[in-house]
């Protein structure tokens, strides 16, 4: 199990402007939840197979930060994998 968050990125989201402000959300992040892991999705898809292996590698927090679609796929990543341990921020 990892206790590090991890935090799922869609840097493409708002039109680019999580890409533009991630250094901000990063620094409020850590003052927050303290150190934490964090993808990068590039396309379609990634954020779910990316909560999937996340799920299934035994993180226990995971943390969509995008819109809409990226909540889908990280949402449906997890409950692919099965897990009942994890918890969706």
């Amino acid at each position: 199990m990892s206790e590090l968050p991890l935090i799922i990125v869609n840097p493409a989201s708002a039109g680019g402007a999580t890409r533009d402000r991630w250094a901000q959300a990063a620094s409020a992040m850590c003052a927050h939840f303290g150190p934490f892991q964090c993808a990068f999705t590039k396309a379609a898809g990634d954020a779910r197979a990316i909560a999937n292996g996340a799920a299934r590698a035994g993180h226990r927090l995971i943390i969509a930060c995008g819109g809409d679609g990226t909540i889908h796929e990280v949402v449906n990543g997890i409950l692919e994998s099965q897990s009942d341990t994890v918890e969706l921020g």
